[in-house]
């Protein structure tokens, strides 16, 4: 029978070494957080973007009808070939505030719904007579909680009333500091829009401007976010996120697909 190395469990600095706590790599640490909340099978992730442009003032419209055809045009136009019969869908939340000659909006959905959506204003903007000029997107992200009672809010506001703030001379780092305010501010009026009943919502987003006036962007700090280049476009957008990467695999660096034949 052969012997027992002592001096290997005897070692001091082994001993020590196995007392080690591993450290928990990105995967884990993302994996904890994503089955900390109930999510769909086949829909696991919704996305918040934050929408802010122009508005032609030439050309009268119906803000909140065009915004809300919208959505519901995204809703319809693309379906998950995986979602099993009775599955329930996560539908679309937001808030949206025109300014009369300016706009800005949070816009909650599927994945595919809110790209759908991106892409229905796009087609809108770029349309003869645009109602929507310069839209820029100034915060997307791809993992939020859906909300539990999801609404689509509008508030319409004179521009006057609006919180005077921004200067054009600010730097990136004041402009990032301002968009993560108002998309913080956003986020609060879509909740608390949320939580009233059907009834009450419509009121107390025709309040807000008198009961929560802190948590309105301003208009100055909206155009601000428009003619910075530091926002994509809606077409910039899409041309990164919409379409498939056209991808060189390695052996074709080395051996070039040939020509075809010519005859």
């Amino acid at each position: 029978m052969p012997k027992c190395d002592t001096t290997v469990i005897n070692d001091i600095q082994l001993q020590a070494a196995q007392l080690f706590v591993e450290p928990q790599t990105l995967l884990d640490v993302m994996l904890k957080q994503f089955h900390t909340v109930k999510r769909s099978q086949t829909d696991p992730f919704v996305s918040r973007v934050v929408i802010a442009g122009e508005v032609n003032e030439v050309i009268p419209c119906e803000f909140m009808k065009i915004i809300q055809e919208t959505i519901d045009t995204s809703l319809c136009k693309r379906e998950n070939p995986l979602s099993e019969p009775g599955c329930t869908s996560v539908l679309p939340s937001g808030v949206f505030i025109d300014y009369e000659t300016c706009f800005i909006g949070l816009f909650e959905a599927l994945d595919r719904h809110v790209i759908d959506f991106l892409t229905q204003l796009k087609t809108v903007s770029n349309s003869t007579g645009s109602v929507f000029l310069n839209v820029r997107i100034l915060f997307l992200t791809d993992d939020v909680i859906p909300s539990a009672t999801p609404c689509v809010g509008f508030l319409s506001k004179a521009p006057g009333m609006a919180a005077e703030g921004g200067t054009q001379d600010a730097s990136e780092e004041s402009i990032a500091d301002m968009v993560v305010k108002d998309v913080s501010n956003l986020s609060k009026i879509l909740s608390l829009a949320s939580s009233e009943n059907v009834i009450r919502r419509k009121a107390f987003l025709d309040n807000v401007r008198i009961t929560h006036p802190s948590l309105l962007p301003s208009a100055a700090c909206i155009y601000l976010y428009v003619k910075n280049e530091i926002f994509f476009t809606l077409d910039e957008y899409l041309q990164v996120f919409d379409k498939l990467p056209e991808l060189t695999r390695d052996y074709e660096i080395n051996h070039p697909v040939d020509q075809p034949l010519k005859y």
